[in-house]
């Protein structure tokens, strides 16, 4: 298994970090971890303290294409498919373990 942050991943693959929320219309809502309290810092500073903590994250587990095998510390590929749009099932993946969605 190799480790790599969430930073190392949009770097590899040309992406770009955001958080937010996930949502399926049968899985329901889930949200991105949880980002500390930066009321009393400027917008600036907390947008850039929110994007380190982003950054941060890891992934140790596998990374998986089928929201049924996403667990703690995964990445789930959200891949179109011939039938199913893997968009569709992030909200399940997060919900089963997934730290993040590509």
């Amino acid at each position: 298994m190799i480790t790599l942050t969430l930073a190392e991943i949009a770097a590899i693959t040309g992406g770009a970090l955001t958080s937010g929320t996930v949502t399926s219309g049968t899985a329901g809502a889930h949200t991105a971890p949880p980002v500390p309290d930066m009321s009393d810092m400027s917008d600036e500073a907390g947008l850039e303290a929110a994007g380190a903590e982003l950054e941060a994250i890891t992934v140790t587990g596998p990374v998986v294409i089928d929201s049924r095998r996403a667990g703690p510390g995964s990445l789930f590929a959200a891949l179109p498919g011939e039938h199913a749009d893997g968009h569709d099932f992030a909200a399940a993946a997060v919900a089963n373990g997934a730290v993040a969605v590509l």
